[in-house]
């Protein structure tokens, strides 16, 4: 019986490296370009990704190009799409547990977007800078603070 549980869990190891692999959601910056706009991926705070069903990473150097990205090419890929804290940068999550703001943050392509976990945070933010807060999706869709 003992001869048996370290061949269990080898067989057990084995198969599960033989499931799908998961997409990496995280950024190689100052590797990765632009999938919008072709500029290198540097800033973290604005920095987001988008994975398409096949696996195929869209990373973007700015939510705006992200934005701008997914209205004209795929809007489907709204439920892949991941964006940094702006308050905690560096890890990246998923749209719909961000408030995203657009005011007059210094985000790469000057569009002055910026997302945050704290939805009191953003509202904040928002009032604060004299932008809007709404959920990335309401971006895409141009129904942003309506």
């Amino acid at each position: 019986m003992t001869r048996r549980i370290p061949l269990l869990v080898l067989l057990g190891m084995l198969l599960l490296g033989c499931g799908a692999k998961e997409p990496e959601v995280s950024l190689r910056y100052a590797e990765e370009s632009c999938a919008s706009c072709g500029m290198r991926v540097t800033a973290p705070r604005f920095a987001s990704l988008a994975i398409t069903p096949t696996g195929e990473r869209r990373p973007y150097d700015s939510i705006e190009c992200a934005v701008r990205d997914l209205r004209v090419n795929d809007p489907t890929l709204l439920g892949q799409v991941y964006l940094p804290d702006h308050d905690d940068p560096g890890h990246l999550h998923p749209w719909s547990e961000m408030s995203v703001v657009r005011a007059d943050f210094a985000s790469p392509m000057g569009g002055g977007y910026a997302a945050f976990a704290n939805p009191e945070h953003a509202t904040t933010e928002a009032k604060r800078r004299g932008g809007v807060a709404d959920k990335l999706d309401a971006f895409v869709a141009g129904t942003e603070g309506r």
